[in-house]
């Protein structure tokens, strides 16, 4: 008698804007113009099936990042990647140097991830959640998926990301190289199901 192994159901949470200024700031734009499935699909054995990929953003009204933004999401959909959207606020804040001043801060993110993370694992969709992030405000989800829900956590730190609280409530993790990411980049042109191509941006 032959015995049947179940491979481990694996989710991909990525939080899109805490990933993409770690990779901004390893100078190198083409970095940006990455292959979210490929890079987490490296961190997994032949044991495990990634069956759903979630990336969490928010669109700027710059027009010009707005664009690029729109085009980079188009070109993870094609890759079935499922985008959960935030938004943006203005709020006041007071700098040291120069008094009060006026920043964009990214909402709802931090949110949307935890809520996903936690009803799928409630809805036993996975084994274990795959976090590319480096935001201690998810140690909490964290904890309450591995002790509470019995799934397993593997944190992918983006590069030069610390994140020592997160880490002490995974499963695993692991840091992502810059020879990680240089390997999963998306292709330059990549053909949508209408037919029309996009390109990676000349410019960021």
């Amino acid at each position: 008698m032959g015995f049947f192994f179940m491979k481990r159901r694996v989710i991909a949470f990525i939080d899109g804007f805490n990933l993409y200024h770690s990779i901004a700031n390893l100078a190198d734009n083409s970095l940006k113009w990455l292959d979210i499935v490929k890079l987490v699909n490296r961190s997994l054995s032949s044991n495990d099936e990634l069956i759903k990929v979630c990336y969490f953003t928010a669109l700027l009204d710059d027009i010009n990042k707005r664009n690029r933004h729109q085009n980079y999401i188009r070109a993870l959909e094609t890759l079935h990647v499922e985008v959960h959207y935030g938004r943006f606020r203005l709020s006041s804040k007071r700098s040291i140097d120069k008094g009060w001043v006026k920043v964009l801060e990214e909402k709802e993110t931090d949110v949307n991830i935890a809520i996903q993370m936690i009803r799928l694992a409630f809805q036993d969709q996975y084994d274990q959640a795959v976090l590319i992030s480096a935001d201690s405000d998810q140690v909490p989800t964290l904890k309450l998926i591995t002790t509470e829900l019995g799934k397993e956590v593997r944190l992918l730190l983006p590069p030069n990301s610390k994140a020592d609280e997160l880490k002490t409530v995974s499963t695993v993790f692991e840091r992502l190289t810059r020879d990680k990411i240089e390997s999963c980049k998306l292709p330059i042109e990549i053909e949508l199901s209408s037919g029309k191509k996009i390109k990676k941006p000349l410019e960021w």
